[in-house]
């Protein structure tokens, strides 16, 4: 009896195991959603974007749908004249879910059977038309359930949908013909509707399609909510109604958009089919700035005075989840090619700044259901950045056997920036855990300790601001064991050089790889102590060191090479099931539209900000897409669907592009979850025996 309990108890954890696999996301602070990038160095006039060149437009993958649009009238410059940047968005139509999958309409007013809403994006996220044919009246939805998502209730209990929405549960009668259940429909507890719905009788499925409508913004029988009852059903204690397919408008959203109304630096110029509007100002793309254009949507624009290059992007704080998708390859678009780099996928690294990238991700041949080995290729290299004690200042870091090091090897690996520990060998990497911005201090006095980041530190032990050089003492230590001191001089004039600090040490077999460096700026007499001052500090988390070698493996991909560049290519059969998403490595997935028919996909990163354990779903946007549990009185949760910032030490500002932390194992709720019902099922059986 024993085997057979172990036996039963290790077959439902297995069983458990496989349906609900552990999710997992990139931490992150923020997450950054970017277009592609427009260089003037290209000598391409047109710089226009849609949701293929800017993952932060609103997409449907299931059906292939896009509205936004933005675009310069003319070539961009430093500075851009009044009505020369255009933003556009229209309508498109979506099908219900009770239509999609009952095959039924929705309303049916004046004789016209509603089978679809209409989606508007609007400056980066989805909206709804309230009148399907007037793009300018437009709401947030509260709750949209999915196709599969069920909500069983019985009678007392409520049900909360989101933004003060709710339904009451008054009376289920499942023994009568039809069945039926009476419930409220309530906005921060005051009655919008009561409604008696019918459970579906064999094909007589339409007299469970409960709506109500109501004049929004001036329109009339404008739909607010929709709910299809898939079933009424005598419970153990007592009679059960379930619900499907709710949709839900959030009215205290909605917003006319007018002719003449502004929106950041826009004016609308039209509203008839399209929303049109233009930029009613100068709008100027100075060096190394941001420039919002309206609400979260902005420019980012390269530190470079040299050249203009900049891009589009949304950027998200509040705590949820975002994904990060790459153009989409779309089989009814007739392409063989496969392929993404840093333009066609803002998951990958990219440096700004310097317009250097280095990942690439392909198929060797036109993608199938079913993708055979060898056909879909990663490969990264190295490209070299310059530190910004050589930037800002003219000077080297290192000088072995006469060679004056004045830049550092990435590495893009994974979608994340990586540093070469040898900066010409692209197989041996690691993580920086501190990379000071160019304009960045931190000033220490005597005694005091410095926080680097990954268990570093930097201990003033003694400063003097009265000697010829001027000079601090200082201990550079790792979890409390000492690495290394140094004695570092202020700059004397035009003499800096000895102002640079660094320390190497043989790091995987490297000898001399650089671990740190930092610049003493200043040293002087403060009202009370000498204070010293650093700058430009860089920093290695050795930890992290790791060398990719020829056959190792990374989730689907073998490494084939590594001599000048990594490449991997896939060692199994790889499946592009429809509704589906396919891990290739670490957090780097393809995601498979809701189409049997065609095949449509795109590969995207999830990203995690703050404690939130729901799954990425959807391109990254801000509006909700509920999903519905089945407990009793619960609320519709929010489910929505970013790359290594330099950790940085008391006193250090981060700055630039936001870095993904380190990835984290959401799900270990469910561990304990799994636990529990393993003790169950072993009591269960205990008892038996």
């Amino acid at each position: 009896m024993t085997k057979k309990i172990l036996a039963v108890v290790l077959a439902v954890f297995m069983l458990l195991v496989v349906a609900f696999p552990v999710s997992a996301a990139v931490q992150a602070t923020k997450v950054e959603v970017r277009g592609s990038v427009w260089n003037q160095g290209d000598n391409v006039s047109d710089a226009s974007w849609n949701s293929q060149k800017f993952a932060g437009f609103y997409y449907d993958l299931k059906n292939n749908l896009t509205t936004e649009s933005l675009r310069f009238l003319a070539t961009p410059g430093r500075s851009n004249l009044e009505d020369t940047i255009e933003y556009k968005t229209g309508i498109v139509p979506v099908e219900f879910k009770v239509k999609e999958k009952e095959g039924l309409y929705v309303t049916n007013i004046s004789g016209t059977a509603a089978t679809t809403y209409s989606v508007v994006g609007w400056q980066a996220e989805k909206w709804i038309a309230i009148n399907p044919n007037n793009v300018a009246k437009i709401a947030k939805l509260a709750l949209e359930m999915d196709k599969e998502e069920k909500k069983t209730l019985t009678t007392g209990e409520t049900w909360s949908l989101g933004s003060g929405y709710e339904i009451n549960i008054n009376a289920i009668d499942a023994r009568t013909t039809p069945r039926q259940a009476w419930f409220t429909l309530k906005k921060d507890g005051a009655v919008i509707d009561e409604g008696i719905a019918q459970a579906p009788q064999g094909t007589a499925k339409q007299p469970a399609v409960y709506y109500k409508t109501k004049t929004i913004l001036g329109e009339s029988d404008a739909l607010l909510f929709t709910v299809y009852v898939d079933n009424i059903f005598s419970g153990a204690t007592s009679d059960m109604v379930q619900f499907k397919y709710a949709w839900l408008i959030d009215e205290s959203t909605a917003k006319e958009i007018k002719s003449a109304d502004t929106y950041g630096v826009f004016e609308v110029t039209g509203t008839t089919d399209n929303i049109t509007m233009t930029n009613k100002n100068s709008v100027s793309l100075s060096s190394n700035s941001d420039v919002t254009l309206m609400g979260n949507l902005k420019f980012r624009v390269a530190d470079n005075s040299s050249f203009i290059r900049f891009y589009p992007f949304v950027e998200y704080t509040a705590p949820g989840a975002y994904e990060v998708r790459g153009a989409v390859w779309n089989q009814g678009d007739g392409q063989a090619a496969a392929s993404w780099n840093s333009q066609k996928f803002a998951g990958f690294y990219y440096d700004l700044k310097n317009n250097l990238t280095t990942e690439s991700l392909r198929f060797l041949a036109t993608p199938g259901r079913s993708n055979l080995e060898d056909t879909i290729e990663y490969k990264t290299g190295i490209v070299p950045v310059e530190f910004k004690v050589k930037e800002k200042e003219g000077l080297y870091v290192t000088n072995i056997s006469g060679t004056a090091a004045t830049t550092y090897s990435v590495v893009g690996w994974q979608a994340e920036k990586w540093i070469a520990v040898n900066p010409n060998n692209v197989a041996k990497i690691a993580k920086l855990a501190l990379e000071m911005d160019k304009e960045e201090k931190k000033t220490l006095t005597t005694g005091e300790t410095w926080s680097l980041g990954s268990g570093y530190e930097i201990n003033i032990n003694a400063i003097d601001a009265r000697t010829t050089p001027r000079q601090a003492w200082f201990t550079l230590k790792k979890d409390g064991a000492v690495i290394d001191e140094g004695i570092a001089q202020a700059p004397q004039g035009t003499a800096k050089q000895p102002a640079v600090y660094y320390k190497t040490k043989t790091i995987l077999g490297e000898s001399d790889a650089l671990l740190f460096t930092v610049y003493v700026d200043n040293i002087f007499s403060g009202a009370t102590s000498d204070m010293v001052q650093f700058k430009y500090a860089w920093l290695i988390d050795e930890s992290t060191a790791r060398e990719i070698k020829s056959a190792d493996t990374y989730g689907v991909f073998e490494v084939t090479g590594t001599t000048d560049n990594i490449t991997m290519t896939n060692k199994n059969s790889v499946s592009l099931t429809s509704n589906s998403e396919t891990t290739l490595m670490g957090e780097l997935k393809f995601k498979i539209a809701d189409n049997s028919s065609v095949l449509r996909f795109y590969p995207k990163i999830d990203y995690v900000v703050g404690n939130v354990s729901t799954t990425p779903t959807g391109t990254a946007v801000t509006t909700p897409r509920g999903t519905v549990t089945a407990t009793p009185g619960a609320t519709a949760t929010l489910t929505v669907v970013p790359t290594t910032p330099a950790p940085t030490g008391p006193g250090v500002t981060e700055t630039g592009k936001p870095v993904a932390t380190t990835p984290t194992e959401p799900g270990f709720e469910l561990v304990f979850a799994i636990a529990g019902l393993l003790a169950v099922a072993y009591l269960v059986l205990r008892q038996r025996k």
